[in-house]
């Protein structure tokens, strides 16, 4: 066979298989031609989420939000929304697995439940019920919560969440048992409010309760961080003394009691006392 021959055999070969490989490509596409392909799959951040809000402690002056997320990497995370000063976030695990019956169920474990774990299965349209979710409050206290959700992503970004949480409390009447008012009376006591120019001179913390010191004498106490209270201190030959715990309406409200580096704060709050103690406080920071 002459060379000549063998190009055109050659040439008519590589366009043969050129132009089968174009086909096979084009036959095997499954992507949008609208979208460039970069090579990566949209990444999944969150499974599934779960939210749900509770009121019945209003008149506490607590209102409570929650969003959970549960991650592809078998992590579940509870955001509680109370408040600017009470916003805590859990973290737990979950996995999704058939069960003897085989049938789906969502096995969660967040540490907190008594239980041990949560077990959901499926409503008829796909979504969750979260059932009896186990939240404390105030250092002792529990209530149980139910939360929807789905594979149905409604907050991708922990802000978005938040936005919502601002508006449905819009409008919202929550009584303020930490006395932070600035209307009212003083009710016959001097009211005692940190000056402009204080320093913090020592702060101590337990939990969600904190009570801090300044330098013009006074001081900030927060009892489960929902009952706040001023007060007068003096340190003197090592011995601490505390007293005029009030309202920022400047009503009397509270005391403290001081045994060695141990300080006892006790509030009311919607008729019931709450004590807290700070132990084993560095009281030598404010001499």
């Amino acid at each position: 066979m002459k060379k000549s021959t063998k190009k055109v055999f050659a040439t008519l070969a590589a366009l043969a298989v050129s132009c089968s490989a174009i086909a096979f490509a084009a036959c095997g596409t499954t992507e949008n031609p609208d979208k460039p392909d970069d090579g990566k799959q949209d990444e999944v951040k969150i499974s599934y989420q779960f939210v749900g809000n509770y009121d019945e402690l209003m008149s506490w002056g607590m209102v409570y939000d929650f969003c959970a997320n549960l991650t592809p990497d078998g992590v579940a995370t509870i955001a509680i929304y109370r408040n600017d000063e009470d916003f805590t976030k859990i973290e737990g695990t979950w996995k999704e697995a058939a069960d003897e019956d085989g049938v789906n169920v969502l096995t969660i474990r967040d540490g907190v439940n008594p239980d041990g774990k949560y077990e959901l299965y499926s409503e008829s349209d796909g979504s969750y019920i979260w059932k009896d979710y186990y939240f404390t409050f105030m250092g002792g206290y529990s209530r149980k919560i139910d939360l929807n959700g789905s594979s149905k992503i409604t907050y991708e970004e922990e802000s978005d969440w938040l936005k919502y949480v601002a508006e449905r409390r819009k409008g919202m009447e929550i009584p303020n048992l930490g006395g932070d008012s600035e209307e009212g009376g003083n009710g016959g006591q001097e009211e005692q409010k940190p000056s402009e120019e204080a320093t913090e001179i020592a702060a101590f913390k337990k939990d969600s309760s904190s009570i801090t010191f300044l330098s013009d004498g006074t001081g900030k106490v927060s009892v489960f961080g929902a009952m706040n209270r001023t007060f007068k201190w003096t340190y003197a030959g090592g011995t601490l003394s505390i007293t005029a715990l009030t309202t920022n309406e400047g009503s009397e409200q509270g005391s403290a009691v001081v045994e060695g580096n141990n300080i006892t704060v006790t509030v009311n709050g919607g008729g019931t006392d709450y004590s807290v103690t700070f132990a084993d406080c560095d009281l030598s920071k404010l001499a």
